[in-house]
């Protein structure tokens, strides 16, 4: 701001009245008013949790679902089906296998 411009302003404030008592007051009270409530941001911020849970939980399931239709994820429900008893051998092979040493 240029200093003449700067001298003029402050004359000029220099001769204004002085407010009348309480005006101050009055509109800080004003300025509060017209302020939100802070119910509404509370609201806001559980809402936003909410979508941002709900979010990571569809992508959790989706990969979950991508995992298992490729094969690298095994889910199942309900009891464990029991396993047949071993037989001792581990490796089968045919009749005619040559070069394989046990």
């Amino acid at each position: 701001m240029s200093s003449d411009l700067e001298r003029r302003l402050e004359a000029l404030l220099v001769e204004a009245p002085e407010p009348e008592a309480g005006v101050g007051e009055r509109a800080l009270e004003r300025s509060l008013a017209a302020l939100p409530e802070p119910r509404r941001r509370e609201r806001r911020r559980l809402r936003v949790a909410v979508v941002l849970v709900a979010a990571a939980l569809g992508l959790l399931v989706l990969a979950a679902g991508s995992l298992a239709a490729a094969g690298a994820l095994h889910v199942s429900f309900g009891h464990p089906k029991r396993r047949a008893a071993s037989t001792g051998r581990l490796l089968t092979l045919p009749p005619d296998t040559t070069d394989v040493e046990m």
